[in-house]
């Protein structure tokens, strides 16, 4: 590399570093993959109601008699959830609702 090459290739990393979130913000949940309460519109037409709870979220679906609650799987983390017979997996607006025995429904805000 030359030396104009040098500094402008660091230049360019630091503007990009900038652009995600820090690693640490992400590992102490100040930046939630799930926001307090959301509303998914599926596939299939249907709507996915989502609310955070702690480390475990509350599902609604129209296709359960009672909301779900699911901690989080592996615990601490932010992404996914299960217990049971359902999983969610929530990241940039998209959630994935599974259900043991029935295929994954897939759902965005």
């Amino acid at each position: 590399m030359t030396r104009i090459e040098i500094p402008l290739a660091l230049f360019c990393m630091l503007v990009a570093s900038g652009c995600v979130a820090d690693l640490d913000d992400v590992a102490t949940g100040s930046v939630p993959a799930q926001p307090p309460l959301a509303t998914y519109a599926c596939e299939d037409g249907t709507e996915l109601k989502v609310a955070a709870a702690g480390s475990s979220v509350v599902v609604e679906t129209p296709g359960e008699e009672a909301p779900v609650a699911l901690p989080a799987s592996p615990p601490n983390q932010l992404y996914r959830f299960a217990e049971g017979l359902y999983s969610l997996v929530v990241e940039n607006g998209e959630a994935l609702w599974m259900k043991n025995g029935e295929g994954a429904l897939a759902c965005r805000t």
